[in-house]
C-alpha cells in the first residue's frame, strides 16, 4: 500500500501549473477555463500513461486506462480549482442551490468522519506507544534511518485516517495478505515491523 501523503507533491505541482496556465492563457469565461483545465489534465494523464508503460514489467504493471482515468481526474480537479481561483471565476451561480447544499453537507460529513477517525488512530497509537517506539529499536535504523522512517510514517498518516474511518464505520480494512481489521472481527497474519503497525 503506497502512502497517500505522496500525493502532496503532484497535487502541489498541478496546482502551480494550473495557476501558471491561467496567467498565460487568461481565460475570460467558464468555457475557456474548462477547455484549459481539460487540456492540461489530458497532457498530465498522457504523461503518466507513457511513464507507466515505460516502467512496467511482467510482474509489476498497471492498466493504462486506470492510470489515464485516475491521473486525469486528479489533474482536472486540481488544475480546475487553480484556474478558477486565479481568474476569480465563480461556478456557484451555475449550480442549483440544492446541489450546493448537498455538496456542502457531504463535505462536512466527510471532514468530520476523517477528523474523528484521526483522533481514534491517535488514541490507538498512544495506547501502543511502547510498541511504536520499540519498532525503531527492533529495526536498528540509527539516526538517519530513524529520520527517514519517521518521514515515511508521516506520509502514511492519511492512510491511517482512512483506515480509521473504515474501522469506525464497520467494514474495516486489509493490510497485506491474511490480515483483516474490523470492529466485529480481527484476523492478523504476518505483519511488517513498522511504527504505524504496532
Amino acid at each position: 500500500v503506497l502512502p497517500l501523503g505522496l500525493l502532496v507533491l503532484p497535487i502541489t505541482l498541478l496546482y502551480l501549473a494550473g495557476r501558471w496556465a491561467a496567467r498565460a492563457a487568461t481565460p475570460t469565461s467558464a468555457a475557456d477555463a474548462l477547455v484549459l483545465a481539460l487540456s492540461t489534465a489530458g497532457a498530465y494523464a498522457l504523461f503518466n500513461v507513457i511513464v507507466n508503460a515505460w516502467v512496467s514489467t511482467s510482474s509489476v504493471s498497471s492498466a493504462w486506462w486506470k492510470v489515464l482515468i485516475t491521473t486525469g481526474l486528479l489533474g482536472f480537479v486540481t488544475v480546475g480549482m487553480a484556474i478558477a481561483r486565479e481568474q476569480k471565476l465563480s461556478l456557484g451561480e451555475r449550480v442549483d442551490p440544492r446541489v450546493q447544499l448537498i455538496a456542502k453537507a457531504a463535505s462536512i460529513g466527510v471532514v468530520a468522519i476523517l477528523a474523528l477517525s484521526s483522533l481514534l488512530a491517535a488514541v490507538a497509537l498512544g495506547w501502543h506507544l511502547d510498541e511504536v517506539s520499540g519498532s525503531f529499536t527492533l529495526l536498528g535504523t540509527g539516526v538517519v534511518g530513524g529520520l527517514l522512517l519517521t518521514i515515511i510514517s508521516l506520509l502514511y498518516l492519511p492512510n491511517i485516517a482512512v483506515w480509521g474511518a473504515s474501522f469506525a464505520l464497520g467494514p474495516g480494512f486489509l493490510i497485506g495478505t491474511g490480515t483483516q481489521v474490523a470492529a466485529s472481527t480481527t484476523q492478523t497474519g504476518a505483519l511488517p515491523v513498522f511504527p504505524l503497525v504496532p
